[in-house]
């Protein structure tokens, strides 16, 4: 799981449990122009000791990076309120293989 991930993204996942969304989420994208990365609120305080100190801050609120030549957006919320609104059409949790595919 985590090698295809890059090593940020890799210690999101395994350590905070994180969820992709987006075309990085779409199985049949190999390789994505970028990596939007959800983030539990109960996990966000430690998970953005993580964040490099040259980030910004994306339309969402979270922070946008470059990470391994990849824009990064890491962003914190309400996940059931997230995930019934229609900002995606892919989700997908690596620590438990469960992907979300909107029709």
């Amino acid at each position: 799981m985590s090698s295809k991930y890059s090593p940020l993204i890799t210690k999101l996942i395994n350590n905070h449990d994180a969820w992709i969304f987006g075309s990085a989420a779409d199985p049949e994208n190999i390789n994505p122009r970028d990596y939007d990365i959800f983030i539990p609120v109960n996990e966000w305080h430690t998970a953005c000791l993580l964040i490099p100190s040259d980030f910004k801050i994306n339309t969402l609120g979270g922070f946008k990076i470059i990470d391994d030549n990849k824009e990064v957006d890491i962003f914190t919320g309400n996940f059931n309120e997230f995930i019934t609104r229609n900002f995606f059409k892919y989700a997908f949790h690596p620590k438990t293989n469960i992907r979300i595919i909107r029709i």
